[in-house]
């Protein structure tokens, strides 16, 4: 019995030390990233890939486009979140990045069989390009968006 409430106590206690950390408003945010001199990167936001706007930000984008296929309980995705929202920025205009998550969007993850996340599908003129799955460092993600850019980065 004593197990317990000490098991009780303790998770309550986790849970007060989140909000303070986080704020009652949500989630604690990074700081920006910044490159070896200091200097602060601007980052793109990714787009949030949804069946009702694939079609539009993906498949007819005139700009090619990298889509994460992720879920918020998977570790490999939390690492390569934050690498591809740098590249994002550092892209921007070049290539574009949407994010799906799987777990609210089974069909377009269906539809493209992702079986494993994270998976990343290059889009170029509305077709799959390239494919990753699992985690990559940024210096090989960067390599891709390079690749998908057309050599620019």
């Amino acid at each position: 019995m004593r197990y317990h409430v000490a098991c009780l106590a303790l998770a309550a206690a986790v849970v007060v030390a989140a909000v303070l950390v986080r704020g009652a408003e949500g989630p604690a945010t990074r700081p920006a990233p910044a490159t070896e001199k200091g200097e602060v990167i601007e980052m793109a936001e990714p787009i949030v890939g949804t069946s009702a706007n694939f079609e539009a930000e993906v498949i007819r984008s005139s700009t090619p486009v990298v889509v994460d296929f992720w879920a918020s309980w998977c570790g490999p995705c939390r690492m390569v979140s934050p690498i591809l929202d740098e590249l994002a920025g550092e892209y921007e205009g070049k290539v574009k990045v949407v994010k799906v998550n799987v777990d609210e969007e089974r069909a377009l993850a269906n539809q493209y069989r992702v079986q494993a996340i994270p998976t990343i599908i290059f889009f170029k003129d509305g077709a799959a390009a390239d494919k990753v799955i699992g985690a990559e460092s940024k210096a090989s993600l960067a390599e891709r968006f390079d690749k998908l850019a057309g050599g620019v980065g």
